[in-house]
Parts: C-alpha cells; structure tokens; sequence
C-alpha cells in the first residue's frame, strides 16, 4: 500500500496522555524517487502534556564538547518534496513553571518551509496567539517571519513569571495593571541560522490597560528626586 492510516492511537507517559489520528500518502513513491512528494497530517489531541517529564533532563558534558567542536549552527533546509500537517489541540501544555491552557495550533510543511498557522493558548489570565514562517526556498538566505499577539496579560504575573521581564523591566514589579501588544518581525538569517540585523523588521504596539505603580524602590527614589 502506498498510504499508511492512523485510526485512533492512544498513548500516554507519565501524567501526560496523547491521542493521535491521520495517515502518509504514496511514501513508496517517495522512497524510490525523489520527485515524488511525501504527503501527511496527523491530529494531536491530549488532556494533558508536560514538557518537563518529557524533555531530557540532564544534558552529558559529552553532548556539550561535542556541540562546542561542531562550531555554529547550520542551516536547516526543509525538504521541497514534503506535504505535512499537524493540527494540535492540547487541554493543559505545561513548561517550566509555565501552565499554558487551551492550546491550538496548526503546523505546515510545505513549499520548502515550515508555517506556523493560528496558534493560540491562554496563559496568566491572558490570550496569546502566533502565527510565523520560516522559508529556505533560497538556502543560501532563509528568511523568517512572525506574527505574535497578547491581549489583557497581568504586568505583575508577567514579572513573576518571566525572567527577561525581572532583568530588562524591573520596575514592572510594582505596576498593577493589564497589557495588550501586537507586533510583526522579519528579515533574513546567515548561514550559522542568527539574523541578520540589518534585515530586521520590527513593528508593533503596546496598550497598557488602568495601569498604577506601586509603593516601592522605585517611587520612593522618584520621590527622593521631586522634593530635592
């Protein structure tokens, strides 16, 4: 047969459960050829998934020498003669110290690119959605592009929650209030697959919702400063 079916699998590891349905199309063609195209999708339907079970641990200093010796990162070509996709639904995603809610997502391969299409999930009251596309139909410059939304994010449980937020804007710990933000980036990645600066693309827009800061370090040097 040249189509491979998934009816219903169902598998689970640890606290985390998987459901999985969809099939391969004409992968003997593929094998023999390489004109022929891989087509797929598959459907990921879980309760829920615990990257912290899942993910390795504890990394070898045998894999870290070994990284450090391969030197820079390569670019990583998709294949032109691959048709996938992947449609994710997960009740609860958990990473880190992070509780993502309601995710769902679609994932492409196709045209020699990966696509990620109307993403979405819920996290510290707030919603977030992606949406981005990174190409290597000209190999010799991949480019990238992404669009990624948040509407109605706690300012305090985002500095709780995120480490860069703490190091760049620490003073977000004493602002009470809700964040909305909207931004686009692209531009062109060099062969050790880091952008390119010059070719970046960056717009967007920050709402800040009945915002109010906080009695703090902050304000009391703000007032140390007023009454000189």
């Amino acid at each position: 047969p040249s189509q491979v079916s998934l009816e219903k699998v169902e598998s689970s590891l640890g606290t985390s459960d998987f459901n999985l349905s969809g099939g391969i199309q004409n992968f003997i063609g593929f094998a023999l050829s390489e004109n022929e195209i891989l087509q797929g999708n598959l459907n990921f339907t879980s309760s829920i998934t615990d990257l912290n079970e899942l993910m390795v641990s504890d990394t070898t200093n045998q894999e870290i020498d070994t990284l450090d010796q391969e030197g820079a990162l390569e670019v990583v070509e998709i294949p032109g003669n691959i048709q996938f996709e992947l449609n994710a639904s997960i009740d609860k995603l958990l990473y880190d110290n992070l509780s993502l809610e309601k995710f769902q997502g679609k994932v492409l391969v196709q045209d020699q690119a990966i696509i990620l299409k109307n993403n979405s999930f819920q996290l510290l009251n707030g919603a977030f959605a992606l949406s981005g596309k990174y190409s290597t139909k000209d190999s010799t410059k991949p480019s990238y592009s992404f669009s990624f939304g948040i509407q109605a994010l706690s300012i305090g449980k985002a500095f709780d929650s995120f480490e860069t937020i703490k190091k760049f804007v620490p003073v977000a710990e004493q602002v009470s209030g809700d964040f909305s933000t909207d931004f686009n980036v692209n531009g062109i990645l060099g062969t050790d697959m880091m952008p390119l600066t010059e070719t970046i693309n960056l717009d967007g827009l920050v709402k800040i919702a009945e915002a109010s800061l906080n009695e703090g370090n902050f304000v009391n040097k703000l007032s140390a400063l007023n009454s000189l």
